[in-house]
């Protein structure tokens, strides 16, 4: 142990010139703001959040394109099927076959199942889950028309434990904002948002979208008509907490049928972000 480290030893610094001290505080508060600056950056603009597709593909694979154009989806984003308001009773061979090049890409399938705001039993929502294992393998359930509020926690809570158990991942649909915070790590994804664009740039989203994890949220937007306007949705969901998202042209009764003809600038979009 040398003197300068023995207890009791009185250790003196050696003296920084003044000048020198100075220059080095001054690079140091540079420092420190640029890393501010960019921080701020990256919160205001949300350009570090990780952003997939995830399309609910309504339209049967024999009926037109999507199904086709639905292949060149990267691999992590995610399909909603909905053969018959669920799985239906037997394997759908159209649909199934539909379904393969997907797998091989990657692409997460989901499958439909509706809570009608709570009316349809916990039990009924596992027994349509665990039909879907058998007649599809989907890597997870989406749960449309959900509940959000406070009353709505043990029964969401209920069906996510339960389906997690299946090993599957567990979207919920509310379509709003307004979602009980207690919710947020019970599931994988919730859509707070579903909607024509007219709705969309009015609605507000609570400061807290920005803590919750990456990939919580999807934005689901119709009415969209020109490729300008999806950009800037894109932007827009981004910076309102988006981890997924997809943009339509498409509108009421069923703007989930089609793929819109930006499709392949809104890959190209939501893929770099």
């Amino acid at each position: 142990m040398s003197r300068a480290h023995r207890v009791g030893a009185v250790l003196r610094p050696t003296p920084v010139p003044e000048r020198g001290l100075r220059e080095w505080l001054i690079f140091l508060g540079a420092i420190a703001g640029l890393g501010a600056l960019f921080t701020f950056i990256v919160f205001v603009t949300g350009k570090d959040r990780p952003m997939i597709v995830a399309v609910p593909a309504y339209q049967y694979p024999a009926k037109g394109q999507m199904w086709a154009g639905l292949t060149s989806l990267e691999a992590g984003s995610l399909v909603v099927v909905n053969p018959a308001s669920g799985p239906g009773d037997a394997v759908d061979r159209v649909y199934e076959k539909a379904l393969e090049p997907l797998r091989r890409k990657g692409v997460r399938l989901f499958g439909y199942v509706d809570s009608n705001y709570g009316e349809h039993s916990v039990d009924h929502i596992v027994a349509q889950a665990k039909r879907w294992v058998t007649l599809y393998h989907p890597a997870g359930i989406f749960v449309d028309q959900t509940s959000v509020d406070s009353s709505a926690v043990p029964y969401i809570t209920a069906i996510a434990s339960r389906l997690h158990a299946l090993g599957l991942q567990v979207t919920i649909n509310p379509g709003q904002p307004k979602i009980d915070q207690r919710l947020l790590d019970k599931v994988d994804h919730i859509i707070n948002f579903e909607g024509p664009l007219s709705t969309y740039l009015n609605t507000t989203f609570p400061d807290w979208v920005h803590d919750a994890p990456d990939g919580l949220f999807w934005h689901l937007i119709y009415d969209v008509k020109s490729e300008n306007e999806m950009a800037e949705v894109i932007d827009r969901a981004r910076d309102d907490g988006a981890g997924a998202v997809f943009v339509t042209d498409g509108s009421m009764p069923n703007p989930w049928d089609r793929l819109p003809d930006y499709w392949t600038s809104e890959r190209r979009l939501a893929d770099q972000h």
